[in-house]
This record gives structure tokens, C-alpha cells and sequence, in this order.
């Protein structure tokens, strides 16, 4: 923004134009910062509302007794969904890791 007000400044204008210039451009930024804070309030809206739905799904899997709340189980599968997401991310810089060290050895 300084390097704004220095350009009107070099152009000869001075006082209540530059402070005109400045209260624009703190006029754009504040309208800029709104849209993106509306899309972060419709990101964050739409979340809530999957998690509710998620939520309501799996009580009434519950409540019809389709599924057994145990948390052992529940903490083996996710364990195992880590390991598996782990192994998987990891595996191609593995292949890369195991070129180089072909390539140079």
C-alpha cells in the first residue's frame, strides 16, 4: 500500500487525495476479504451439515441394530485404514528412493 501512496505522491498529489487513494484501497481489501470469507462460511456450512447427516446415519444404524459399537473393532479399522494409507502414500517415493540408489550403485 506505501508503495501506492508513494507513486500519487511522485505524480504530485498530496493530502486528502492520498488519503482518498487509501481509503479505496482499504474499501477493496475489505470486500475482498468478505467473498472470501463467505466461501469459507459456505465450506464450513456444508461440513456441519455433512457431519450431521453422517451422525444421523450411524445412529440409526444403531438404533435398528445394523452395526455392534464396539471400540476395539472400530480402533483395529482404523488402524489398519492408516497403515494401508501410509504404505500407499509412501510407495512411490519408495520406487524413486530404490532407482536412485540402482542408478548409482
Amino acid at each position: 500500500m506505501s508503495a501506492i501512496i508513494e507513486a500519487l505522491r511522485i505524480l504530485g498529489l498530496r493530502g486528502s487525495a492520498i488519503g482518498a487513494a487509501s481509503l479505496v484501497l482499504v474499501a477493496f481489501y475489505l470486500w475482498r476479504a468478505k467473498r472470501i470469507g463467505s466461501r469459507a462460511a459456505t465450506m464450513s456450512a456444508a461440513a456441519i451439515a455433512y457431519s450431521v447427516a453422517s451422525l444421523v446415519v450411524l445412529a440409526l444404524v444403531l438404533a435398528l441394530g445394523w452395526a455392534d459399537p464396539n471400540p476395539g473393532v472400530a480402533m483395529e479399522h482404523v488402524r489398519e485404514g492408516a497403515s494401508v494409507a501410509i504404505e500407499r502414500g509412501t510407495e512411490p517415493a519408495r520406487r524413486v528412493f530404490r532407482w536412485v540408489v540402482e542408478i548409482l550403485f
